[in-house]
């Protein structure tokens, strides 16, 4: 398993995965996950109604070198939320105090066939 450096990796997020709603209360479960790469990038859109902030970030995590008290698990596999979390789009993450829904999920396999890098784009 090729690790890549930690100190390129500075980061911790919380992953809260939306298990549905009980009560009109959305119901979450919540894990967070150490030494992940954030790039944001900020970006200002004007249009005839004015303008607006679109602020984006990308999350890469060494799957083969990450911290979090659950295992990470395919989304068709996520049955257990107090063992496992997943990475899904529409789940959220919170990154430097701001929350995020996640738009996109990329899975990278550069050197296997198992993944070796998951790229989360948010918004």
């Amino acid at each position: 398993m090729v690790k890549s450096p930690r100190w390129l990796r500075p980061h911790t997020i919380k992953v809260m995965n939306i298990l549905g709603e009980e009560n009109l209360e959305e119901i979450t479960s919540t894990v967070t996950v150490q030494h992940v790469k954030i790039s944001k990038t900020k970006a200002r859109t004007y249009g005839q109604t004015g303008a607006s902030n679109s602020d984006t970030i990308l999350i890469t995590i060494d799957v083969n070198d990450y911290q979090a008290d659950k295992v990470l698990v395919p989304p068709l596999e996520f049955k257990t939320p107090e063992k496992q979390f997943t990475l899904r789009t529409g789940d959220r993450i919170e990154a430097h105090g701001d929350i995020y829904e996640i738009t996109n999920v990329n899975i990278l396999n550069p050197l296997r066939n198992t993944p070796e890098f998951i790229e989360v784009t948010c918004e």
